[in-house]
């Protein structure tokens, strides 16, 4: 469920932030299609014109979409957790039947075998 949600944030997230630093750095706009499928790959060798400044402001945006992303999968766990914090405080005590006692060894007994 949580891989679900981050692959939907991502998608979502990638474009806004990584196409504009793209354009503002200096990537020329037909350059666009080939920048996504190179960050998808994690390969940004074969897009073309782009520059070490570019690519530093990508990695620097796609960092950003991908806080976003985990900050949404963050807030989606957070109704689980609270659920548990209050079962654990609801759940009754069940300390008095911690014991070491055991009501049957099952194994370990010795067996005189037939011969």
């Amino acid at each position: 469920m949580y891989s679900s949600i981050l692959m939907t944030e991502v998608s979502k997230h990638l474009p806004q932030e990584v196409m504009p630093a793209a354009l503002s750095a200096g990537l020329p706009e037909s350059s666009l299609p080939a920048l996504y499928q190179g960050i998808t790959n994690g390969d940004l060798s074969s897009v073309p014109g782009i520059s070490p400044g570019i690519s530093a402001v990508v990695g620097v945006a796609v960092k950003v979409a991908y806080a976003r992303s985990y900050q949404t999968v963050f807030l989606c766990t957070l109704p689980f957790g609270i659920l548990l914090i209050i079962s654990a405080l609801l759940s009754p005590n069940v300390e008095q039947y911690l014991t070491d006692e055991v009501a049957r060894k099952l194994q370990g007994t010795v067996r005189a075998e037939k011969n």
